[in-house]
């Protein structure tokens, strides 16, 4: 907690600036600004390990580019996506804000999951329920030379996302996909290690959302570069 990242520099083949919140106790106050990173799996992630949760979290700017090395020793070439906030070991995410983000050549831009993997802190300990995931806003991201699967936004039947809010957002997508070739009907895979191509190519080009209560768009701008007949938003 109480945690300040400024002025770093990052090019990892694995995530490259990760929060994770293994224990009981949440990660909390923390603050990242002025960054460059660059990752073949996820830039900015929280997750996957969420047992004791995310409060008050503020990244703002920093720029996501590719990384020096072409070739990924694992996670994919072009990398896996540039922000995934992940709930899937119990825990609550409350009170993110994400600003001022400049990506450049991920596979998908922005990926938000509230699963259910239930991963136990240790072998003795309980179980943990589905957590909580809520109150997020991301304002002010740019993002170019993204793949065509997709961004994604989901929850579960019982416990939806709350509170999402995306404003000034601008996403250019490879495009290039037939809406009928598309899995339209995407599974719920809640115990599924969470990762943005988790669902394929998803039935819109920009957002898919599901189990969601309290999505907000604002100045939201998606585009292709090649023909794409899927909808923009599902």
């Amino acid at each position: 907690r109480d945690v300040i990242i400024s002025d770093c520099y990052g090019d990892s083949d694995d995530d490259a600036l990760t929060l994770k919140s293994t224990v009981q106790y949440p990660t909390e106050n923390v603050t990242v600004t002025n960054c460059v990173l660059s990752s073949h799996c996820n830039a900015l992630k929280m997750g996957t390990e969420s047992s004791g949760g995310f409060k008050n979290i503020a990244i703002s700017n920093c720029v996501i580019r590719p990384s020096r090395d072409e070739k990924a020793m694992g996670g994919r070439d072009e990398g896996l996506a540039g922000i995934a906030l992940e709930i899937v070991d119990g825990g609550v995410m409350d009170g993110v804000t994400i600003s001022n983000i400049s990506i450049v050549g991920e596979t998908v831009p922005i990926f938000i999951r509230l699963g259910n993997r239930g991963r136990q802190v240790t072998p003795v300990s309980e179980k943990p329920s589905t957590g909580l995931l809520r109150n997020v806003i991301l304002s002010n991201i740019v993002a170019t030379q993204t793949g065509n699967i997709g961004c994604s936004i989901t929850g579960q039947p019982d416990h939806p996302v709350e509170n999402v809010t995306l404003s000034n957002i601008r996403l250019e997508f490879a495009g290039g996909m037939d809406y009928e070739k598309t899995d339209r009907e995407v599974p719920e895979l809640p115990a599924q290690y969470p990762e943005s191509v988790m669902f394929g190519h998803l039935p819109a080009y920009g957002f898919y959302c599901r189990h969601v209560d309290g999505l907000t768009f604002e100045n939201l701008q998606v585009e292709y570069l090649a023909p794409d007949t899927r909808p923009a938003l599902v």
